[in-house]
């Protein structure tokens, strides 16, 4: 089985810690994983991460908020293609 291309999925909310209890009861199967050490935690289901983080300033709440992490096995070289190609790192 190989992995999905997308490693994780950050949804930004005006309250993560409230969004992380109501996508866990969206997600049922999803595993809780906690990073005590940052004061943050997740949900992981099927490969894939979900990121509930705090909205701010760079970031809303809600589908305007929402970024897309995917995996890839050379960063910098594929960072290099999507510059060519005109993307810009945010």
């Amino acid at each position: 089985m190989s992995l999905c291309p997308i490693a994780a999925v950050r949804i930004h909310v005006s309250d993560w810690r409230a969004g992380l209890n109501g996508y866990q009861q969206a997600f049922p199967p999803a595993r809780r994983v906690a990073l005590s050490a940052f004061d943050f935690a997740c949900l992981a289901l099927d490969g894939v991460r979900r990121e509930i983080v705090q909205a701010d300033a760079k970031a809303a709440s809600g589908a305007a908020g929402s970024v897309v992490y995917w995996r890839c096995d050379d960063l910098d070289h594929r960072a290099a293609q999507l510059a060519a190609l005109g993307a810009a790192r945010y």
